[in-house]
């Protein structure tokens, strides 16, 4: 049970977690910038994702069980980032990989690039009822989803959908081009992950957040968000380019593994959110009970 702090010592010692957290902001942000090699921004974003979060689970006037929910809206926050990391790919690499790789005419036209960011879209649109009524459907015969669990299946989703593209890719050679539906069924696939993980992201942020730090871990939700939209740039450079004139492919390197065409770019896809999915599934039972509750919808 955490002590109790009244008057000056409670004073005293929010000063010195200020000064703790600059200080731990700076220590990462020298760390990322000079010793890891990460750019600017990219240093400024991953820092304040380590020191905002250490600032705020550090208040000594947390009670155990708002430490225990602080807590999972973290480790929410963590499997969030490379969800979105692969997710938003969309508007990155799969644009540069339609526009290069896909065979996109229909009947003597050849289809726009960008009408494909037209799917995802549609198919929320089409989508999103029906996903609620299969949570009420499954709720109405006694069979549960937990929070944790539908973002586990989100991030499963998507790591199918990236299944796809790296099966559609499999024996790609560098002058081929592969068929739009292989385009079409990942953004089919992605989408239903979206609305698997999506919607419960701020509600769940909202419940189990102690009034007076709604706002800051309101923030600290979306600094995931952050931190993964420059996980996904980074990512993204990882993409095989080929020379427009002689057709030769520019291999990259991730950790000493080579990427040298559009199957092994997917598969690196494929293993982060695989990794990430079954890590959640394997967190979530003790995740709800760190919740205090059944993370109802």
């Amino acid at each position: 049970k955490k002590e109790e702090f009244k008057g000056d010592d409670v004073t005293a010692m929010g000063q010195k977690l200020e000064i703790y957290a600059v200080a731990g902001f700076v220590a990462v942000f020298l760390l990322l910038f000079f010793v890891a090699g990460v750019d600017f921004f990219g240093s400024l974003i991953f820092s304040a994702c380590v020191a905002v979060p250490c600032y705020i689970i550090s208040e000594p006037a947390l009670t155990a069980g708002e430490s225990r929910r602080i807590l999972v809206i973290y480790v929410m926050a963590f499997f969030v980032i490379f969800f979105w990391a692969a997710y938003e790919q969309a508007g990155a690499s799969l644009t540069l990989f339609t526009e290069e790789y896909v065979d996109r005419r229909v009947v003597g036209t050849e289809v726009s690039t960008s009408y494909f960011q037209s799917l995802n879209p549609i198919f929320i649109v089409c989508l999103a009822p029906l996903m609620s009524m299969l949570w009420t459907w499954l709720e109405g015969r006694g069979v549960h989803v937990g929070l944790c669990v539908k973002q586990g299946i989100g991030i499963l989703l998507l790591c199918l959908s990236f299944v796809v593209l790296a099966f559609g890719t499999a024996s790609l050679s560098p002058a081929a081009k592969v068929g739009m539906m292989w385009v079409v069924f990942y953004y089919l696939i992605s989408t239903v992950g979206e609305l698997s993980l999506s919607p419960i992201g701020l509600s769940m942020v909202n419940r189990l957040s102690p009034p007076r730090f709604a706002s800051l871990l309101m923030g600290v939700w979306f600094m995931s968000n952050a931190a993964a939209e420059k996980l996904c740039g980074m990512l993204s450079a990882l993409y095989p380019s080929q020379d427009a004139v002689t057709g030769e492919v520019h291999s990259t390197h991730l950790l000493g593994w080579e990427i040298s065409n559009m199957h092994d770019f997917f598969l690196l896809f494929v293993a982060l959110t695989f990794v990430s999915a079954i890590a959640l599934f394997a967190l979530s039972g003790r995740l709800e009970r760190m919740m205090g509750e059944k993370c109802a919808e």
